[in-house]
């Protein structure tokens, strides 16, 4: 043995020790290169089920999916690269005779061509292990084959686009080109990642071909306007180019950002403020196009079509004021939160589309169930005595439409209608008692018969007379304010009827009416109170102790408090919602 430890090569043949320090130093060689292509295969195992899932995530269409697995698999294959290709066997060690043989005994042995019998030099031989290897032809071609397999997947989004078309007579189509910019994404991080694996050369020109087929594609469509995804700076190698990261994240903003100009223009064929849920998916909208903004920005670069998008939001925000819930300071991640809901919101704001249609249906089916009897009144006044007990027997199905369509009982056209010939016609028929008591009530009004006292308790007094086409505005404004609320109406002899339509029109959680006298005292409903979010106390049966107790009760839980003057049917009290609305808005 040396002074410095290490073993002569003419040692072995003499010493034991020798000979036993120059065993374990191969073995430990031995075991370092098992360990090399230990992990190499472990590497190449991973990156073909990367790969295989990979495939999957891009036939179902998961771009977020995608691109995660993409950059993971690019990790796998830049740890792989500086490995070199697996060994098909594993080489023996050298026989010690080659050592001896070879092995010079001066001071100057370890700098010989077969200097590897020593610990110094198996640190020159892990070296060795761990510098690139130079490909091959069979290998080059072996790793740039799914990098080519890739681009042909990208190539056929992008057929699929240019078939559907990318535009019309009024332009580009806005979520067409942005999946367009997707596509060529998906191509600048496939490039990147062959560049990182060592076969950028390989792939290159086959990327940059399909990248400029698409620019000139989307020229022909009208999206000429220069973007960041076809800048020639970013798929170079200079400080400004886009790694492969960088290209799946911009990629999936804008494929998010396709899905934010297809809810735009649903929101654009249903006019905002129809409801809460359209101005919520609204505010998520923008929130995608300001993620992309962002993204676009960090790079250095920017894009017309995002820009006219921000254009369209700002110009409908002037009339829905959906902006409100975002700011310059929200964090990227704030903005990405809010723009996870958009899927949601989008179903949200449908169903409540699809809800005021039905709204419209029924008050035009309304309408004409009440113009139906408003124009048998004018043919019976008109008719000759033979024909009139003939339409007084048609008088009963146009009512019973009335009732199905959900005509109040007290419509002042039925009332109008029913003025002369309704306290005959409807008498001592069941189905019509509620009309019959609307038609009495107005004729007591109009002192065409005598009014008898009141009755303890109700809820007699007038109520305004308002058109449908007025409800049907005060209910746009109110839906909004009231939706998910919980509302008490207090006073009086409750409604149910009142309660489960409120809670229709206006998408409350929950609507109750409690009785109480004008004597009651406040704390008798404090816990009612406190769990409402909004209190509709009736004026005329409530003293001063529970106007003034429900008031700051509402104010110390942060609720509404609405004082009802008169008329507690469905449309006065969406009146009086209307007006406290407005009044908080400045608008009254």
């Amino acid at each position: 043995m040396r002074q410095d430890g290490t073993t002569d090569a003419e040692e072995i043949y003499d010493s034991p020790e020798a000979l036993d320090a120059y065993l374990a130093d191969v073995r430990e060689r031995r075991e370092r290169r098992r360990d090399v292509r230990r992990k190499q295969q472990h590497l190449e195992e991973a990156i073909a089920r990367v790969d295989a899932e990979l495939a999957l995530a891009r036939e179902e269409g998961d771009s977020e999916i995608a691109a995660e697995l993409e950059n993971v698999l690019a990790g796998f294959r830049a740890r792989l690269a500086p490995l070199g290709a697996p060994r098909p066997t594993e080489e023996p060690a050298a026989p010690p005779v080659m050592a001896v043989a070879c092995a010079d005994s001066g001071p100057d042995a370890d700098s010989g061509p077969d200097a590897g019998t020593g610990p110094d030099a198996d640190r020159g031989a892990q070296t060795v292990a761990s510098a690139p290897h130079a490909l091959s032809d069979a290998e080059r071609a072996a790793l740039a084959g799914p990098f080519r397999e890739r681009l042909a997947s990208a190539e056929e989004r992008w057929h699929t686009l240019d078939a559907e078309g990318l535009g019309g007579r009024e332009g580009p189509d806005l979520a067409a080109c942005l999946r367009v910019r997707a596509v060529v994404c998906s191509v600048g991080q496939t490039l990147a990642e062959a560049r990182a694996a060592g076969v950028g050369a390989d792939v290159a020109p086959a990327a940059l071909e399909l990248r400029d087929r698409i620019d000139v594609g989307r020229y022909y469509a009208g999206d000429a306007a220069p973007c960041l995804p076809f800048d020639e700076a970013v798929w170079g190698s200079g400080e400004a180019s886009l790694g492969a990261e960088a290209w799946a994240g911009l990629g999936a903003r804008y494929a998010r950002t396709a899905e934010a100009a297809e809810a735009y223009r649903w929101c654009a064929a249903h006019p905002a403020g129809s409801g809460a849920a359209q101005l919520h998916l609204l505010n998520a909208i923008a929130a995608v196009q300001q993620g992309l903004y962002r993204a676009l920005e960090s790079h250095g670069g920017s894009d017309k079509l995002q820009t006219e998008l921000y254009g369209s939001l700002r110009d409908t925000a002037r009339d829905a004021g959906y902006l409100s819930a975002l700011s310059s300071e929200m964090s990227l991640r704030a903005l990405d939160e809010l723009a996870d809901r958009m899927p949601g919101l989008l179903a949200a704001a449908q169903r409540e589309a699809a809800q005021a249609d039905e709204r419209e249906q029924r008050l035009a089916r309304r309408g004409g169930a009440v113009t139906a009897v408003e124009n048998w009144r004018a043919a019976r006044e008109q008719a000759p005595a033979a024909d009139r007990a003939r339409l007084d027997g048609e008088l009963y199905s146009l009512l019973d439409e009335c009732l199905d369509a959900g005509v109040p009982t007290t419509d002042r056209r039925v009332r109008a209608a029913l003025l002369e010939s309704g306290p005959r016609l409807l008498a001592a028929r069941e189905p019509y008692a509620r009309i019959l008591e609307a038609v009495l009530a107005e004729r007591r009004r109009q002192g065409l018969d005598a009014a008898p006292a009141a009755e303890p308790g109700g809820c007699e007094g007038p109520e305004e007379e308002l058109s449908d086409a007025a409800i049907e505005q005060y209910r746009q404004v109110v839906a909004g304010f009231a939706q998910g609320q919980r509302i008490l109406i207090l006073g009086g002899v409750p409604r149910q009827r009142v309660c489960d339509e409120l809670k229709e029109v206006l998408g409350a959680e929950d609507v109750q009416w409690v009785a109480s006298k004008k004597s009651d005292k406040a704390a008798r409903f404090q816990a009612q109170i406190r769990r409402s979010g909004m209190l509709l106390l009736v004026k005329n049966y409530a003293g001063h102790d529970m106007s003034e107790m429900g008031r700051e009760w509402m104010k110390a839980a942060d609720g509404h408090f609405i004082l009802l003057p008169s008329g507690y049917g469905v449309n006065q009290i969406i009146h009086q919602l209307y007006r406290y609305v407005c009044s908080r808005d400045g608008r009254v």
